[in-house]
C-alpha cells in the first residue's frame, strides 16, 4: 500500500471527494430555478471544488505515466525513491490548481456582476490551460495504449490474467478517450465559439453535457484504476516467481550436471587405476 501508484489513488480519491462539494451548487440551481449568478458568487462559493478540480486533472496523467515507467522500465523504476516523485507530482498540482483558482478571482473582481453558469472551470478564456489538460489527456491515452500493446505481446502462459489486465486498460483508455478529453475538448471549442458569457440554451446544454460525462469519468476512473492496480500486482508477482523458479531450476540442473560430470571423471580415473 506504500506504492506510488497507490499514493496517486489516494491523493486522487482526496482531490474527487473535495470536487464533488460542486453538486450542492448545482443542487441549490435546482432548488431556487436561478441557472446564472453572479461570477464573483459563483467563484467565491466554489474556490475549494475549482482548486481540487485543477489538483486532480494532472494525477491521472501521472498515474498513467507511473504505470508506464513500471512497465518499460521495472529495474531503474524500482531503484528510484517513490517519495521524491510524489513531491514533484504534488507540487505540480498544486501549481496548476492554485494558478487557475487565482486567475478566475482576480477576473471575477474585474467583472463582479458579470452572470455566468456556475459550473466547475476557467470561467475566463484559459485556452492555455484547456490546452494544457488535453495535452495531458493525450498523454495518459499513449502512455496506456503503449502498456495495453506491451501486455498484449509479451510473452507469458498468465492468459487469463493478462485478459483481465487489458479489459481494464481498454476500459482506461475509454474513459480517457470519451471521458475527460470529450469532455475537455467540448470545453476547448465553448470559448471561441460562444465567447466568455452566454445565455444561450445552447451553450448551456453544452456546457453541462461536458461537466456531467467529467462527472462519470470520475466516479469510473477510480474503482477501475485500484482494479488495473490489484490485478498488475498480481501478473508481476506471479512472473517474478516464475522467473525465481525458472532461475532455481537453471541453477539446480547445472549443479546436476557439473557433479555427473565430476562422477564420470572420477569413474574413468578409477577404472585406469
Amino acid at each position: 500500500m506504500n506504492s506510488l501508484c497507490n499514493k496517486l489513488i489516494a491523493c486522487y480519491s482526496i482531490g474527487s471527494i473535495f470536487q464533488q462539494l460542486n453538486f450542492f451548487v448545482t443542487f441549490a440551481t435546482v432548488i431556487t430555478g436561478n441557472n446564472f449568478i453572479s461570477y464573483k458568487t459563483c467563484v467565491l462559493i466554489q474556490l475549494i471544488p475549482i482548486f481540487f478540480s485543477f489538483f486532480s486533472f494532472p494525477l491521472t496523467f501521472f498515474i498513467a505515466v507511473e504505470r508506464f515507467l513500471a512497465i518499460f522500465f521495472p529495474i531503474w523504476y524500482k531503484k528510484r525513491n517513490g517519495n521524491y516523485f510524489l513531491i514533484f507530482i504534488l507540487f505540480c498540482c498544486f501549481v496548476l490548481g492554485s494558478y487557475v483558482t487565482s486567475v478566475d478571482i482576480i477576473t471575477s473582481f474585474g467583472n463582479p456582476n458579470t452572470l455566468i453558469i456556475c459550473a466547475i472551470g476557467p470561467k475566463i478564456d484559459a485556452s492555455l490551460v484547456n490546452y494544457l489538460i488535453l495535452g495531458m489527456n493525450f498523454g495518459s491515452i499513449c502512455a496506456y495504449l503503449a502498456v495495453w500493446i506491451r501486455i498484449k505481446f509479451a510473452a507469458g502462459n498468465f492468459t487469463d490474467y493478462q485478459t483481465h489486465l487489458l479489459k481494464c486498460l481498454f476500459v482506461l483508455l475509454l474513459l480517457e478517450l470519451f471521458g475527460w478529453t470529450f469532455s475537455v475538448g467540448l470545453r476547448v471549442l465553448i470559448g471561441p465559439l460562444f465567447g466568455i458569457v452566454s445565455g444561450t440554451f445552447l451553450n448551456f446544454l453544452i456546457i453541462n453535457l461536458a461537466t456531467n460525462i467529467a462527472y462519470i469519468a470520475n466516479a469510473l476512473n477510480l474503482p477501475v484504476l485500484y482494479t488495473f492496480r490489484l490485478i498488475f500486482i498480481f501478473v508481476v508477482l506471479v512472473r517474478q516467481k516464475a522467473k525465481i523458479v525458472l532461475t532455481l531450476y537453471v541453477n539446480i540442473r547445472e549443479t546436476v550436471s557439473a557433479v555427473q560430470i565430476k562422477l564420470l571423471i572420477l569413474a574413468r580415473n578409477t577404472e585406469q587405476l
